[in-house]
């Protein structure tokens, strides 16, 4: 996702190209109602608004029969299920099987870029012709598929807005997130960049309607330390984004007391490296990955491996063995 600055915004930039983006760490539970059983997950509120209306009214029109609806992922785990109490075939909270008789399948793609978000599954045991099936499929995809189209266009509209409303009064950096829209006033130009939409994003999915967040410290992309408050921005009382805004913290001893440990002149060895980078190092002796490190932190792997770079000049280490066994060593040290 690219973030857009006042300019862009004013000038009706395209957000056309951002995808709808999976909630991480859902649960998955399972609860009664209707003709079945239903697991679910969260693949993101735009994507839930769009199709369970979609899929629960076709439950209803498929009524007493033997058909049951699943919702999978792309790795094929069961997201939601629709299955009737009739039927004998069960699935489990993390994948499922289809039925021994006849199915069909149709993927839902995000309708703006074309990447895939999940498949439709019907499945039965009555063995026969499966034509019935896939139409009724196809065309439970194709009404998702305008709803989300809708629905995003709706929302970006109101989100842009609200976000031209607000720049006018903010006095200080602002920024306008949703699962699909990053907007930002040209003061918060001047702190953010693209490498900082995930964790903008995270913060912003965290604010529930009617409830506000406050961060303390958040550390930005470029180092910047700086507290953060969000508050959710309602349509007819469904949350359709939040409003950011940063308070960045102007006392250079105060941020580093609570990010970096104490520390001399010296620009290498142990006393050189910062609390961001001590943790990339101890997530590199545990076996992550950058990209590994990147979710942790909610940075991007490129960020992880600017952290890195600086990490190998200032403990003069050519490789992540090398930074392990260093880390290693630190650990069993005796304390002074």
């Amino acid at each position: 996702m690219k973030i857009l600055f006042d300019s862009e915004v004013l000038a009706g930039a395209s957000t056309t190209l951002a995808p709808f983006p999976e909630k991480e760490g859902a649960d998955e539970h399972t609860h009664a109602g209707g003709p079945g059983h239903t697991h679910q997950t969260m693949l993101g509120d735009a994507f839930e608004r769009a199709a369970m209306p979609v899929l629960e009214s076709l439950m209803e029109d498929l009524g007493d029969t033997s058909v049951r609806i699943v919702l999978a992922d792309n790795r094929g785990r069961s997201l939601r299920r629709w299955v009737p109490q009739t039927s004998e075939h069960e699935v489990t909270a993390n994948h499922w099987a289809p039925c021994p008789g006849s199915s069909a399948a149709a993927p839902i793609n995000d309708p703006r870029v074309g990447r895939p978000l999940a498949t439709l599954h019907l499945t039965s045991t009555t063995r026969g012709p499966s034509n019935v099936m896939v139409a009724l499929a196809k065309r439970a995809v194709r009404e998702i598929e305008d709803r989300l189209l809708d629905s995003a266009g709706a929302s970006d509209r109101k989100l842009r807005e609200y976000f031209l409303r607000a720049r006018r009064s903010a006095r200080g950096p602002l920024l306008v997130v949703s699962e699909t829209l990053v907007m930002a006033n040209s003061t918060a130009g001047g702190l953010v960049t693209d490498e900082d939409e995930r964790l903008l994003r995270h913060y912003a999915s965290s604010v529930a309607p009617g409830a506000s967040l406050h961060v303390p410290v958040v550390v930005l992309a470029n180092g910047t330390s700086t507290e953060l408050r969000c508050e959710p921005i309602l349509d007819r009382g469904v949350r359709i984004g939040a409003v950011v805004r940063l308070a960045p913290h102007s006392s250079p001893a105060h941020s580093r007391s609570i990010l970096t440990a104490p520390r001399d002149k010296s620009a290498f060895g142990w006393a050189s490296i910062t609390d961001t980078e001590r943790t990339v190092g101890q997530l590199v002796a545990d076996g992550l990955t950058n990209r590994e490190i990147g979710v942790r932190l909610f940075v991007s792997h490129h960020t992880v491996d600017s952290h890195l770079r600086s990490i190998f000049r200032k403990l003069s280490v050519n490789s992540r063995v090398e930074l392990t066994r260093l880390v290693l060593e630190r650990e069993v040290q005796p304390a002074h």
